[in-house]
């Protein structure tokens, strides 16, 4: 009995060591195959998850602005389209601009009607497009519903990747940002 408690505590882990593995990994992915931009000229990293017209998405950036402009906090935005048919065009029209913090930071602050101020883009072309769906995809490996607004940072405290899915009050996500630093 013994002997079959000791196996398991050493499967659980090397399991445990591998998922730290595997979640800093995926921030690593994330930067590499995703395409984003980062908010913010100092503090810890919150990968963010972004579609341009879900308004719990505008919520959080609202709610996050003031760590943004204190330096408390940096934001790497990645764009997706999986709410609606808008979304896809207005994702695009945010990734094909020159500078897309730029134009993020704009649109935000035109938020309207439930999205953010960005017209559709007309005849997205397949190379954004193609950026898009692997924004989505990464979306979906941490999440298989594809929920937005969706946060992923490193807990320095626990030595782990964490997520925060769906809109978080901004107790929370100061409670995560403090696990970040």
């Amino acid at each position: 009995m013994e002997n079959s408690r000791s196996i398991l505590l050493a499967v659980l882990i090397a399991t445990s060591a591998l998922v730290v593995a595997q979640a800093a990994d995926f921030l690593t992915r994330v930067q590499d195959r995703g395409t984003s931009f980062l908010i913010g000229r100092s503090g810890p990293v919150f990968t963010d998850f972004v579609d341009p017209d879900c308004p719990y998405c505008h919520q959080e950036f609202r709610e996050l602005q003031p760590l943004l402009l204190s330096g408390k906090l940096r934001l790497r935005v990645v764009p997706v389209a999986v709410l609606d048919a808008g979304s896809l065009p207005r994702a695009a029209a945010l990734l094909e601009s020159r500078h897309p913090r730029e134009r993020f930071l704009q649109a935000e602050a035109g938020f309207r009607d439930g999205h953010l101020a960005l017209p559709r883009m007309r005849n997205v072309p397949p190379a954004i497009t193609a950026a898009v769906e692997r924004n989505n995809q990464l979306l979906v490996d941490i999440d298989p519903y594809g929920e937005v607004p969706a946060i992923l940072f490193e807990d320095r405290a626990a030595g782990k990747v964490a997520s925060m899915i769906g809109e978080q009050p901004i107790a929370v996500m100061q409670r995560a940002l403090m696990t970040a630093q």
